[in-house]
């Protein structure tokens, strides 16, 4: 069958990661997505680390499928070679801080002009309004703001080891984008989308904020349904240094799992409150007597709610997430990892054969130049006075 967003034309100014997550998902799903760099270093991203032979293996796995064009929009010739791009593309992403895309006379205003279609996507912190949009952040910032990052850690606020505002952003974008591809199917005309990574993060209070605003006093680390209040719900160590997660909620999950590790007297303790720190230090000194192998022998595959944490080369060779196919292998480019993450809805791993390795710097430029009407001559004189 063929992909769902094949003959979709995306122009991405974004860089880093949020945007060009969007971006991705939007390729693995058949569109061709254009990645518009500066000529100068092109996205940041690419000077990532952890770099292999002098190549970002992180900006390899996020911007797979993509075709870069080198652009400087600085330059009238630059602006001419966007317009005449935009003429004939359904999406244009961007990141930049409020106003330079407007300073560039690339804003919608502007572009929708050309093309009253077009569907145009801005990702930033804090949005294009309020005292913060022109600030500088990062997802730290982001999630500290929203409210998220209080209620992580033990004891204080633990800083995440992956990107939630940054990662909920971009998939943000990815909503909002094919919602208003949908709108202009029936309507044919366009819409631009505020998105920012603080409105992205504070969706992930959705399942807490009523818990949260009725608790006596505010909110603290260790006294919610889900950060540590409940013995019944967290990460405990094992004999090998390793751990475990325990996830039994419900009643009927509890009860499973203590008659699997025969402590059928800790049925009735799962939420009478004075107990709790007494069964969490009981739960604790259990899941110390063996290795973490050994408990999973026991527990996982029960309806006890228990699993492995795991490390990220763990992951990769655990059959679920290998029968799911999450981890692929799409054609590489030099210097990379050899997998790469199989992306939304499985799509890319039932069709791997159509992904392409992450786009080299400009590698695309003459290409894309040539199929928008210029000629040879033209792209020369491009090349020599730094418009590509």
């Amino acid at each position: 069958m063929p992909l769902p967003l094949k003959g979709l034309r995306v122009l991405d100014f974004t860089r880093l990661l949020p945007g060009p997550l969007c971006s991705m998902l939007l390729a693995d799903f058949g569109a061709e997505v254009i990645k518009v760099e500066n000529p100068r270093g092109g996205d940041p991203g690419r000077q990532t680390a952890p770099l292999k032979g002098g190549v970002s293996l992180r900006h390899l796995l996020i911007n797979r499928g993509k075709k870069s064009l080198t652009l400087n929009l600085k330059a009238k010739e630059g602006k001419d070679v966007l317009y005449r791009l935009v003429e004939r593309s359904d999406v244009l992403l961007e990141g930049f801080r409020p106003g330079v895309m407007a300073r560039l006379k690339a804003d919608y205003a502007t572009l929708s002009g050309i093309n009253p279609g077009l569907v145009y996507a801005s990702l930033t912190g804090f949005g294009q309004n309020g005292p913060l949009k022109d600030v500088a952040g990062h997802d730290i910032n982001y999630i500290g703001y929203a409210g998220v990052l209080s209620l992580t850690g033990k004891g204080e606020p633990l800083a995440p080891g992956v990107q939630i505002a940054d990662l909920g952003g971009g998939l943000l974008m990815l909503f909002g984008v094919l919602a208003a591809l949908f709108e202009r199917s029936r309507t044919t005309k366009g819409r631009y989308l505020d998105i920012s990574m603080l409105d992205a993060s504070a969706l992930f209070l959705a399942p807490v904020i009523a818990e949260a605003l009725t608790l006596a006093g505010r909110p603290k680390l260790e006294n919610m349904r889900l950060n540590g209040k409940w013995a019944c719900y967290g990460v405990y160590p094992t004999k090998d240094g390793k751990f475990l997660t325990l996830g039994a909620l419900e009643s009927k999950f509890w009860e499973r799992f203590c008659r699997l590790v025969q402590r059928l007297e800790w049925v009735p303790l799962q939420y009478e409150e004075p107990a709790q720190e007494g069964l969490k230090g009981a739960l604790r000194a259990l899941f110390l007597t063996k290795l973490q192998k050994d408990w999973l022998g026991l527990l996982e595959g029960e309806d006890a709610c228990v699993g492995p944490v795991l490390e990220p080369e763990e992951a990769l060779d655990h059959p679920q997430l290998e029968q799911r196919g999450l981890f692929i292998k799409p054609p590489a480019s030099e210097g990379g990892l050899g997998f790469s993450l199989a992306g939304a809805l499985g799509l890319a791993a039932q069709g791997a054969e159509h992904l392409k390795p992450a786009p080299c710097l400009g590698e695309h430029t003459a290409q894309i130049l040539k199929e928008a009407g210029y000629e040879k001559d033209d792209i020369a004189k491009f090349q020599a006075e730094g418009v590509i």
